[in-house]
């Protein structure tokens, strides 16, 4: 059977809207979902005593997993305020203060709570003007590490984490170093 070229044309079009839907959705979909970034024996030595997972769940928004001890903590790479990575400033246990880690912004020494987000600031110099610091609730099942965009983890669209140790969703690459 052949097709016109209207028809062909047509049906050009209704693949590419379909695909455009698809991906669309997924992405949607895959910041409300848990997402495998990686296997524990991918952490590498990092700043302040923490072994370090470089991700990237979406183009451009570098993110990274740090554990020690335990403890893990997800965060995007990228200071909200100037946009320097992270992972060159210090990363600094302030148990003494009520806050168990900060991530400082090399750049303006900026502290934020890698944790819940936020910009921690002395108040006697007014607000900062910047967005809180994304962040992820992280798991590690069977060696492999996940994570989860926190606000979805807070909200009523949590995703519920994979129980089945065959749970294998397709990480997404990036071309990038640390």
């Amino acid at each position: 059977m052949r097709w016109s070229r209207s028809t062909a044309a047509l049906a050009a079009v209704g693949v590419a809207v379909g695909a455009w839907v698809l991906v669309r959705s997924r992405r949607r979909r895959g910041l409300r979902a848990w997402q495998l970034v990686g296997h524990r024996s991918d952490l590498t030595e990092g700043p302040g005593g923490w072994d370090v997972l470089p991700f990237c769940l979406e183009p451009g928004r570098e993110a990274c997993v740090l554990h020690r001890a335990g403890a893990w903590l997800g965060f995007a790479r990228s200071c909200p305020h100037a946009g320097i990575d992270l992972l060159g400033g210090d990363i600094e246990d302030m148990s003494e203060m009520g806050i168990d880690v900060v991530v400082a912004c090399p750049a303006h020494t900026y502290l934020f709570d890698p944790v819940q987000g936020t910009c921690l600031w002395d108040a006697s110099r007014g607000l900062p003007e910047t967005p809180p610091l994304q962040t992820y609730e992280v798991r590690e099942s069977c060696g492999r590490i996940w994570v989860q965009h926190l606000q979805s983890a807070r909200g009523h669209c949590q995703s519920p984490f994979p129980k089945k140790s065959g749970t294998r969703p397709r990480p997404t690459r990036c071309k990038w170093q640390l």
